[in-house]
């Protein structure tokens, strides 16, 4: 039977009108005529807004409303950060800190987000990252506050020439400002996603200028654009992330001694006959035309965004 030939319309229902096609996800399930492959190592938000780990189909939903937000379809990628959920870790660097591990409930539900906390004013961690330098890379952490309400969030060369910063605050889970502080790093983007419960995904994709490594170096401060310091400052933390990517993708991991990967997403339908472009819905209610042929076809893991509510077949 042909999967396009009903004239039903619904939740996980393919309908063909004039040879095109119309598919929803935003049902929880795969219309008719869907494949789903690849994945693995992959998360998504549920229903009860926890960041579970899932495989292809991934429906996301938002971790405040939990409204549906579509189907998430990422391409493959590779977390750098080490001991992403082990902030105790001797893989992370420590000057006049302190760290509680599993001292609070993190955005996956499990108790494994650790406390950080400053003895003076010269505090900061970090972590060094080889083989960085090359192209630009998205780095992220998980954070809520604590005592204090801005954090400092700086990506730098391993010597220091070369340095990006920026602020969040984590009070209000808003992104403050991102300067270039030394050298000639290229900042791409920065953001500061809400991730519900008090959490908030901070991220920054940065290309750092040729040199071994690259340090990703985590600090209070005292307020927005502030290179001071309070003393005595805390706040949570959960799943760094490092990855070549121009923005950051669905968190990878927990990491350990070594990286983390996911595969490809990949979701397939055949495209009807006298269908020549599809047209992607996304979470944000904007919209992506892709030409297209008929016969078997595979959703893009690069397309505008990652969340697709819908996909329209038209001639």
């Amino acid at each position: 039977m042909n999967p396009f030939a009903s004239a039903m319309l619904g939740k996980g229902r393919a309908t063909a009108v004039a040879n095109t096609l119309n598919y929803s996800f935003t049902g929880g399930a795969l219309p008719s005529g869907v494949t789903p492959s690849g994945g693995a190592g992959g998360r998504l938000v549920n229903t009860a807004g926890l960041l579970v780990s899932a495989s292809t189909p991934r429906f996301d939903y938002h971790p405040l409303t939990h409204a549906a937000r579509g189907l998430l379809v990422e391409p493959a990628g590779t977390n750098l950060c080490l001991q992403s959920e082990s902030f105790d870790s001797a893989t992370w660097s420590k000057t006049s800190i302190v760290t509680t591990a599993n001292a609070t409930v993190a955005p996956d539900g499990t108790n494994t987000a650790d406390l950080v906390a400053a003895t003076s004013t010269g505090a900061f961690m970090n972590q060094a990252v080889a083989n960085v330098m090359t192209a630009a890379f998205t780095y992220s952490c998980f954070f809520k506050a604590g005592n204090f309400q801005w954090l400092r969030f700086v990506v730098q060369s391993a010597s220091g020439a070369h340095s990006a910063q920026f602020w969040f605050d984590l009070t209000n889970r808003v992104a403050g400002v991102g300067v270039v502080a030394a050298g000639s790093p290229t900042i791409t983007a920065f953001g500061l996603d809400d991730a519900g419960g008090g959490w908030c995904r901070c991220w920054a994709t940065v290309q750092v200028p040729s040199e071994t490594s690259a340090l990703l170096v985590l600090l209070a401060a005292t307020g927005n654009g502030s290179g001071a310091q309070p003393a005595n400052a805390q706040y949570y933390v959960w799943g760094g992330q490092i990855e070549q990517s121009l923005k950051p993708t669905s968190y990878i991991g927990p990491t350990t001694t070594v990286s983390a990967s996911r595969s490809a997403d990949a979701i397939g339908f055949v495209v009807p006959a006298a269908t020549g472009r599809l047209v992607y819905a996304f979470d944000d209610a904007s919209q992506q035309t892709v030409a297209t042929v008929p016969g078997a076809y595979t959703v893009p893991a690069t397309l505008n965004r990652a969340r697709i509510v819908s996909i329209t077949g038209t001639a």
